[in-house]
């Protein structure tokens, strides 16, 4: 049986932060229509794990006013986690309005984290207008980034991105192999993208099942693993 929302609007105004905390972890119960109103306004919360909880819980129980929120908070908070937290909430709504700040987040802010989590966002939200940025985060000074974008251009179908891609089946960064290795899948079974010619479209594809034959041999179970499941998928 649910938990009487008067309990919890309660709990959500007790003056101790854990008290607050705990009744926005209990409103995962709740049905988004009724958790957000309840969760928007600890956005502003003076405890930072408390907004930290509520920026996600935005992200997870979204209401008509989600996106708004998330990108006031970007604008007013100094946090730099909490700023990563907003910015990965962004990529839980999927709501393509926010593709231009996530792309501002990547190319201005100089904190990395908030960077990753731009990166991740715009792969979550998979419009295919961000595939030149992700292409910029391949050539990042960050290991992580290139994970973080090679997985974003897996997510969007970026197919024409193959070529680029095909470097990093000889990376000494195992996670990256195994990353690449769910990318090469993703975008070797993807249908022909709008506009390529299907020839085209089908050598792109064998690019991508060599690197997989590859990375079926790595020395990573992981890698493995995961490079013979995406061999399945392109055989089918």
């Amino acid at each position: 049986m649910s938990e009487p929302l008067e309990v919890l609007r309660r709990d959500l105004d007790d003056d101790a932060p854990t008290k607050r905390m705990v009744a926005l972890a209990r409103l995962r119960k709740l049905p988004a229509e009724q958790a957000f109103p309840l969760i928007r306004p600890l956005l502003g919360d003076p405890h930072p794990q408390v907004r930290s909880m509520a920026i996600w819980g935005i992200g997870l129980k979204p209401g008509p006013s989600a996106l708004r929120d998330l990108l006031d908070v970007l604008d007013r908070e100094q946090d730099t986690n909490l700023r990563a937290m907003a910015a990965g909430a962004l990529g839980q709504l999927g709501d393509p309005g926010a593709l231009g700040v996530l792309q501002r987040l990547f190319l201005e802010e100089t904190e990395w984290i908030v960077r990753y989590s731009a990166i991740v966002s715009l792969g979550n939200i998979a419009d295919p207008r961000a595939q030149a940025l992700l292409l910029q985060g391949l050539e990042d000074d960050d290991a992580l980034m290139h994970q973080a974008a090679i997985s974003a251009l897996g997510e969007i179908g970026a197919m024409a991105a193959l070529p680029r891609l095909r470097r990093f089946c000889d990376s000494d960064d195992w996670l990256l192999r195994q990353r690449l290795a769910h990318a090469l899948a993703s975008l070797g079974s993807a249908p022909d993208p709008q506009g390529m010619a299907p020839a085209e479209a089908d050598a792109l594809r064998q690019q991508a099942y060599q690197c997989l034959l590859s990375l079926a041999e790595d020395d990573h179970l992981q890698v493995r693993e995961a490079a013979n499941h995406g061999l399945g998928l392109l055989q089918h």
